[in-house]
């Protein structure tokens, strides 16, 4: 495949592909799952909190979102899919 270079925002590309461009965004987002579950870590404790309390209490106030995702984001294996993302780069 042949590289090219674009300017995107004053800063210049050489590798734009679609898929160069989805693992970086990827990575951020699984960086982002990261931070939101080390908060919900911080504040569990088993069988005496909730998700849902966690959620209205700590993580929406500090990360607007929806429940729906953040239910989502507990139940990705980050730390997995990031150590996968690294090693194909």
């Amino acid at each position: 495949m042949a590289t090219e270079q674009v300017v995107l925002g004053g800063w210049q590309h050489k590798d734009t592909t679609k898929t160069a461009r989805m693992a970086y965004n990827t990575v951020n987002k699984l960086l982002f799952y990261k931070k939101v579950i080390n908060l919900v870590q911080q504040h569990y404790i088993p069988e005496v909190t909730t998700y849902k309390g966690i959620y209205v209490k700590y993580v929406n106030p500090e990360y607007p979102m929806s429940y729906k995702t953040f239910m989502k984001i507990m139940a990705t294996p980050v730390d997995k899919e990031l150590k996968e993302l690294l090693q194909n780069q």
